[in-house]
């Protein structure tokens, strides 16, 4: 999965920035995909908010 965010900062132009974040999980292939899904994408979603936190906060 990526997400691709844009931070714009009207008071602080100079912080601007623009990324791609991406990330994926895998599974064992003894299990159907339609299995383990919803919790991949949870998962994998989670850890990409934490990336763009990370990455909002470490310009401050």
């Amino acid at each position: 999965i990526t997400l691709v965010v844009k931070c714009v900062s009207k008071k602080h132009p100079d912080l601007n920035w623009e990324q791609s974040f991406m990330n994926f999980a895998d599974f064992p292939a003894s299990q159907p995909l339609s299995a383990v899904q919803e919790a991949l994408i949870s998962d994998i979603c989670d850890r990409i908010a934490q990336d763009v936190v990370n990455k909002t906060l470490s310009t401050w």
